[in-house]
């Protein structure tokens, strides 16, 4: 009871210190989500589930292939979750609070118990979501059934659970176990391809024999897959009080500050600052040697790898990504959403490996510091990256199978991709005339000039993709050569930029 006393009396003094918003500010918001989903995210939700209805997609989704995709994407998204923990834990609160916790003696289990269960709901809510939108144009289509598609969500509910557990393990552990947890759940996916009874207790194999056997009536193989996944979900769920009581206070505070000036950075559309403040510093490696001797074209690009190297959480989150693009690319039918997915995922897996061009791109908008031609320095650095991405996109496009044009199609995706981080990294401070007001008859709209300045990487790479997917529809062979233009008009933008003659 004193414990609730005094819980109740410090929310009081933050609420008034940080102003919290009134009810009819919540109010206003969630007439606003409410408005927003009803009018825009319906039509787009509809579209999607009835895309994915279509026969050839619906069968191709029901294959032991995409079960298989379906447990790799679990493992993926667990071992990111245990990744995500040290940068962004589910236990994240204002700094006050924070501060207010690692300092004082009330129980970490009663101020960050909701934070905690907010996290673990919204994770759960986005993974059903996503895949009820598929269950429910493999039902339209007739390939599964209703019962197979409802064990499925339920499946996938209990892996939300286990994934917002791992996700707060990440959190809990001290640095190093927080490095090995991904590798840990890794190398159990690994395990698990050698002993199939065991892979089919864990939670990537019970989700993957759920799919699997969604599509044939009367079939029990759901049985002893769910009863695994509740049992890791409500084992799960015990051990939270005990992962919060352990957390550290000062991991709390300095993740509580640095979400606040992300926060910050992103209500006033600094893209810039906001990734800055997500960048990770070296965890390994700090005393390995960068300048290699071997010769000179490879000088630059091998730094560039042993520094990526020395983020290996970073590094191993980026390649994962990478595999994706691949995997989407061997097995996913073409088309534009495809082709968006595949470039996107280039983006964010070589962005990942790319400090070395983000770093010499924004030293080219000031004072020369080395000499050479500037855009040799950029072309020096952008070659780790491009080629990194090219074999792990290529490397999994083929060993699944996939058409030897692939080789192609990965190259023209990682240019396009990497065309883009050098086209960000150049592009300087956001300019102050962005920011003058557009009045319209809808409001100011100068704010999309600026989200545009700002997301002009992503938006040139899914452009490129929508384009090459629609031409990809009609010869495969021909989604490259979108792709391909796109990496040619970064290398434009990029050479505008330095003002090269």
């Amino acid at each position: 009871m004193r414990d609730a006393g005094r819980l109740r009396s410090i929310a009081t003094v933050v609420r008034r210190r940080e102003r919290a918003r009134g009810g009819s500010d919540v109010a206003v918001t969630a007439y606003g989500a409410v408005l927003a989903a009803l009018v825009v995210g319906v039509p787009v939700l509809r579209a999607v589930v009835l895309a994915l209805a279509e026969q050839p997609v619906a069968a191709s989704l029901a294959t032991s292939g995409a079960a298989g995709i379906v447990g790799i994407v679990t493992i993926v998204v667990l071992a990111g979750a245990a990744a995500l923990g040290p940068v962004r834990g589910p236990a994240v609160t204002t700094p006050t609070i924070a501060w207010i916790v690692a300092s004082g003696p009330l129980p970490r289990r009663a101020v960050l118990g909701r934070a905690v269960t907010t996290a673990a709901i919204a994770l759960s809510a986005a993974l059903t979501v996503v895949v009820a939108l598929v269950a429910t144009a493999l039902v339209l289509a007739g390939v599964w059934t209703p019962s197979g598609a409802a064990t499925v969500l339920v499946g996938t509910l209990l892996v939300g659970v286990v994934a917002a557990v791992t996700w707060l393990i990440g959190q809990r552990l001290p640095p190093r176990g927080a490095q090995l947890a991904p590798c840990a759940i890794a190398a159990l996916g690994l395990l698990g391809l050698a002993f199939e009874p065991v892979r089919r207790l864990l939670p990537w194999g019970a989700l993957e024999t759920l799919w699997r056997s969604a599509g044939a009536a009367g079939e029990p193989a759901w049985l002893d897959p769910t009863i695994a996944l509740a049992v890791a979900a409500v084992i799960g769920a015990v051990a939270i009080p005990w992962l919060l009581d352990g957390l550290a206070g000062p991991e709390l505070v300095r993740q509580a500050a640095r979400w606040e000036r992300v926060g910050t950075a992103v209500g006033a559309l600094d893209g810039a600052g906001a990734v800055g403040e997500l960048r990770a510093s070296p965890t390994i490696g700090r005393t390995w040697r960068a300048v290699l001797p071997v010769p000179r074209p490879f000088v630059i690009p091998l730094a560039d790898a042993i520094g990526a190297a020395r983020r290996p959480v970073v590094a191993l989150t980026g390649v994962l990504v990478l595999v994706a693009s691949g995997l989407l690319l061997a097995l996913a039918p073409a088309g534009p959403p495809v082709w968006m997915l595949v470039g996107l995922g280039a983006l964010i897996g070589q962005t990942s490996l790319a400090t070395g061009l983000r770093d010499a791109g924004s030293t080219l908008l000031g004072p020369p510091v080395f000499g050479g031609p500037p855009l040799r320095a950029l072309a020096a650095h952008a070659t780790w990256p491009f080629v990194a991405g090219t074999i792990v996109i290529a490397a999994t496009a083929l060993v699944t199978g996939g058409p030897s044009w692939h080789l192609v199609d990965a190259l023209a995706v990682a240019a396009c991709a990497t065309g883009a981080i050098a086209m960000e990294s150049v592009k300087g401070p956001l300019p102050v005339a962005l920011l003058a007001p557009v009045p319209t008859a809808f409001g100011d709209v100068s704010v999309f000039a600026v989200a545009a300045w700002q997301l002009d990487g992503p938006i040139l790479v899914l452009a490129s993709g929508a384009i090459g997917g629609a031409l990809a529809t009609s010869d495969p062979r021909l989604g490259a050569c979108a792709m391909l233009a796109g990496a040619l008009l970064t290398v434009a933008v990029v050479a505008w930029r330095v003002r090269v003659p």
